[in-house]
């Protein structure tokens, strides 16, 4: 909840964050795979910054092209 309204934070209309993609277009590499991947996966910073390899499972015999990612309640640094 956010101190400053008492309201808590909404999420970007799709418009907004069509927006914010595209100019991501013009950003670093770093930056345009945090546009990229917290608005579409639900991670938090955190668990981006944490991210490894081992999470993410790619594609089965259903959908060859999915990609899921399972974030661990705990995991070391």
């Amino acid at each position: 909840m956010s101190s400053e309204t008492g309201k808590r934070p909404q999420p970007l209309s799709k418009s907004e964050l069509d927006a914010i993609v595209e100019a991501a277009d013009s950003m670093s590499a770093k930056h345009k795979l945090v546009v990229h991947v917290i608005p579409y996966t639900g991670l938090t910073v955190t668990e981006l910054c944490h991210l490894r390899r081992d999470w993410v499972a790619y594609g089965d015999r259903d959908d060859p092209d999915s990609l899921v990612i399972h974030v661990p309640r705990t995991s070391p640094c």
